[in-house]
């Protein structure tokens, strides 16, 4: 009897942890705090893929402070709470939150960089307050982009570079209609950069896209 009531008995530590994480999930606000913020950020960077301007910015700054809100709340709930609370649903929103939290860099890096692909070459131009920039990948993959203070588009593509001449798949036609360009050496400042081919309306400024090798970027 003693035998079968025990096998049949609930586990104490496994019962506890399971009412503090439905506590703690539905009941603490630092809890909810967290999984907004991850889910907000994350989600801002998802949407910027593509495109992103400036008010998402301003966002981001909001859900920081969100974020530092959630960690003083947190704290202040382990410290200086008096109830007679378990010390596990005290620690467990602050632990759960960091683990949320730590997925942002991930998602982010996984975003700029295309997934981790590692950057070779890095080109940038342009004037005034607009800039273009063009990033090659090492699996033949490129990202390029038109940004301005309020933001700008991104485009994604494949690239084929032979000898001194490169050809992209996709890119802002408005600047470059060939998406053709060819290598050039600026001898004054000691610089390679590239121009693009038969360029019909394109702004000077924008022509030349100088770039150096990215040898250790990750």
């Amino acid at each position: 009897m003693n035998s079968e009531s025990s096998l049949r008995a609930p586990c104490r530590p496994c019962e506890a942890i399971t009412k503090v994480n439905c506590y703690i999930l539905l009941k603490r606000t630092d809890t909810i705090l967290f999984i907004v913020i991850t889910i907000g950020f994350n989600t801002i960077t998802l949407l910027e893929i593509d495109s992103f301007f400036i008010y998402n910015f301003f966002l981001k700054i909001f859900l920081g402070f969100l974020f530092a809100v959630a960690i003083i709340y947190s704290i202040y709930r382990i410290f200086w709470d008096q109830r007679k609370v378990a010390l596990i649903r005290k620690l467990f929103p602050l632990f759960a939150g960091l683990i949320f939290i730590s997925t942002i860099p991930l998602i982010s890096y996984l975003s700029i960089r295309d997934r981790g692909k590692k950057t070779i070459l890095y080109a940038r131009g342009g004037g005034g307050t607009t800039e273009v920039f063009l990033e090659l990948r090492d699996d033949g993959t490129l990202k390029m982009g038109n940004v301005g203070p309020l933001g700008g588009q991104l485009y994604r593509g494949e690239y084929k570079l032979q000898n001194d001449t490169l050809r992209i798949n996709n890119g802002d036609k408005n600047l470059y209609p060939t998406l053709s360009f060819i290598v050039k050496n600026d001898s004054a400042n000691q610089l390679k950069y590239f121009e693009s081919i038969k360029v019909v309306s394109a702004e000077e400024s924008y022509d030349k896209l100088y770039f150096q090798m990215e040898s250790n970027q990750k």
